[in-house]
């Protein structure tokens, strides 16, 4: 199992004090190893434990074991988008690997107490990974299940200490198979380096392998509980149906990696001699507004998800706009490149490294634009005609 080292509980990550201030120090270090994590396709042991140190695995762990989830306490979505842009301006890939370290600790959440017990009774900073697309079996095995599969694009995983996998597990006494989730121990699961890709290389998202393990039923929940919010912990945190905010979790580390590209950009026309000509400037000035533009798109969702709104057309609503936001963040930065000539594309060139990060980023399933803009365009439609 790997094991990160011993160190004092930091104050709650929730505090609004506290994680911004950590997040920029991760993004500092994460940029000082950008060259390293791009070579290795994975992220540095030091910048892994920064991540873990600022509090992102613990952001969504319960508070009765340390972490940031209080049984009362307001849910802070848009205080974790901040923070994992911020880490977004040193490297894509870090910023990637905050933001699903936090998801994936409030999914382990929805299991039972003695499984969390077993994630965290020794601390919240485990680093929980995951694969939300069934790519595995479960047989029956008494009163809990044998795994066995293979899940490709497990981000992190190299840093992980559990994996939440998803499987077709076999129904009761004839019952169609159903999907289920599945905590299992680094102990119990191989890595295969799979992960080649030209963006966001630094995520390493390999292959996890499972052979015939046993899994008890407390270390597992069915994807219906999980994608509708109905877990054992009734803390507001937890209650959000999942894809009220998963789409943030894949699209605030494209926020980060925007802004950074159109950072870099202007840092480098800053630097040159010649006065900044009037088209330079108007491209800069649109692209920094499509960015904010897309920034507002994710505070709404983030604000609106902190209000308790889970109606169905307003979680199509939010899947639409972090989809939006995730195709309009790409897009601004393509203007950049293309105005920034063939210096742009050289290896150095921190431009063109968040360039590859959003389109590969952007291209993840839950931001595709067409099937989240028709579910909310058939919303509005049946809406209209309701009236």
């Amino acid at each position: 199992m790997v094991t990160h080292p011993p160190q004092s509980p930091p104050p709650r990550p929730s505090d609004p004090a506290r994680l911004p201030a950590a997040a920029e120090k991760v993004a500092v270090l994460a940029a000082e190893h950008s060259a390293e994590t791009e070579a290795a396709r994975d992220l540095a042991p030091e910048v892994v434990a920064a991540v873990v140190e600022a509090g992102f695995a613990r952001f969504y762990v319960p508070s009765r074991f340390g972490g940031g989830v209080a049984p009362d306490a307001a849910p802070d979505y848009r205080g974790l988008v901040e923070a994992v842009a911020a880490v977004g301006l040193g490297c894509a890939s870090t910023a990637w690997f905050a933001s699903l370290t936090a998801s994936l600790g409030r999914m382990a959440a929805f299991l039972a107490d003695s499984a969390q017990e077993a994630v965290w009774g020794d601390g919240p900073d485990p680093v929980v990974v995951g694969a939300l697309m069934p790519a595995g079996k479960a047989a029956r095995e008494g009163d809990g299940w044998r795994l066995s599969g293979a899940w490709p694009y497990v981000s992190g995983v190299t840093s992980s200490d559990w994996a939440l996998l998803c499987a077709m597990a076999e129904g009761d006494e004839g019952a169609k198979p159903h999907a289920r989730f599945f905590a299992v121990p680094r102990s119990a699961y191989t890595i295969t380096e799979s992960w080649f890709s030209v963006g966001m290389r630094g995520t390493g998202s390999n292959t996890v392998t499972v052979r015939d393990v046993r899994v008890a039923a407390d270390f597992t929940v069915t994807r219906e509980a999980l994608l509708a919010g109905q877990g054992p912990d009734a803390a507001p945190a937890y209650r959000a149906p999942l894809r009220s905010i998963n789409g943030l979790t894949f699209a605030a580390p494209l926020l980060g990696a925007a802004r950074a590209a159109l950072n870099a950009h202007t840092a480098s026309l800053a630097a040159k001699p010649a006065p900044l000509a009037d088209d330079a400037a108007a491209l800069i000035g649109r692209v920094d507004g499509e960015i904010e533009a897309a920034a507002a798109l994710l505070d709404r969702v983030a604000s609106a998800a902190e209000r308790g709104e889970h109606s169905p057309d307003e979680v199509a609503r939010a899947t639409r706009d972090c989809a939006l936001a995730a195709e309009l963040l790409p897009a601004a930065i393509d203007r950049l490149v293309r105005a920034s000539g063939t210096s742009a594309m050289a290896e150095t060139s921190a431009l063109q490294r968040f360039w590859r990060d959003l389109n590969v980023g952007s291209s993840h399933i839950v931001l595709k634009q067409h099937p989240a803009a028709a579910a909310y365009g058939a919303a509005l439609v049946k809406k209209a005609g309701a009236r």
